[in-house]
């Protein structure tokens, strides 16, 4: 078909078919690939190694599904925006490689076999109103690059809400993460809402975290910066293991384990932060047990290892 009126250099789909041809081939740079719905659900991999922008119907009337084994979605190009449809995958919904400037938005991917959205050494990477659900390796992997996240929706995803890793910075706002399952419900290593290591650093404001299984937010060699967020329920709620510290105006409730763990070289702040927990659902040890090898501290609102600590305007009860 003809380029919309008024829309300039843009391919225009009647269909979802042969979207990948568009994206990858067909379309000139900075174009833009509209596709219409489609009442059942669309069978292709995407790969998309140019400028152009995808832009499908919405959520609930575009259902794109991967072949067995492949990625639904493949970005190695800049300035590449993908919105508007749904992914079903045996493998990862999104993989971004190498790549600058990537916008995804209004994107739900349920049930990958592998990550929801998967960025390796991608930079400028910008993702808001996504939602992922039960994603086998965990809903993003961002590793290496700098990211973003914001007005999503994380819930039920194996091992990691987000994972970041190989010095990736990431900043995480106004989202709901919940849910995050252990791999292994008998022996629990994992179920973490957001983790970071590898000198990465993390950035979180305004979130919610609920019932993460083993801990809402733990960064290893990592720096954690978090403001006005809400943790609820879980065994832990912030975990650091080397990497600053700075967290202001985030309240932690009901976490059964500890409310904030750090054991770190560097600084380690805390303002106007409130911890509650319910006596009847958190752990409660024995004094002759505290600080044991088998327990440890379990059961405290904060604790601190560190030579640099400043608290200020922080409660626990």
């Amino acid at each position: 078909p003809a380029p919309a009126a008024g829309r300039g250099r843009n391919a225009v789909r009647e269909d979802a078919a042969e979207v990948g041809r568009h994206a990858q081939g067909a379309a000139d740079v900075g174009a833009t690939v509209y596709v219409c719905a489609m009442e059942e659900g669309h069978e292709e991999e995407v790969v998309i190694d140019k400028s152009v922008s995808l832009e499908g119907p919405g959520t609930d009337d575009l259902l794109l599904v991967a072949p067995i084994n492949t990625q639904a979605v493949s970005i190695s190009a800049d300035d590449v925006t993908v919105s508007g449809l749904s992914i079903d995958t045996t493998r990862s919904g999104i993989r971004i490689e190498s790549a600058a400037s990537v916008s995804l938005s209004d994107i739900v991917i349920t049930g990958a076999g592998n990550w929801g959205v998967s960025a390796n050494e991608a930079t400028d990477l910008v993702m808001q109103n996504l939602v992922l659900t039960g994603n086998s390796y965990g809903g993003i992997q961002v590793a290496g690059g700098s990211a973003s996240l914001s007005s999503s929706t994380l819930s039920e995803n194996t091992a990691y809400g987000i994972f970041a890793t190989d010095g990736a910075t990431l900043s995480v706002w106004e989202n709901t993460i919940s849910g995050t399952l252990p791999v292994d419900p008998e022996e629990v290593d994992d179920g973490i809402g957001i983790f970071a290591e590898e000198e990465s650093s993390v950035s979180l404001q305004g979130n919610e975290m609920t019932d993460n299984s083993l801990v809402h937010v733990m960064t290893d060699q990592s720096d954690l910066s978090m403001d006005g967020d809400a943790l609820m329920g879980g065994a832990n709620g912030t975990w650091t293991t080397y990497g600053t510290v700075q967290i202001e105006g985030v309240t932690v409730t009901d976490a059964t384990r500890f409310g904030i763990y750090a054991n770190t070289t560097d600084p380690v702040e805390l303002s106007s932060v409130h911890i509650t927990g319910d006596r009847e659902t958190t752990i409660e040890v024995l004094d002759e047990d505290w600080a044991s090898d088998e327990q440890g501290y379990s059961g405290t609102g904060i604790a601190i290892i560190s030579d640099d600590v400043t608290i200020s305007e922080t409660t626990v009860e």
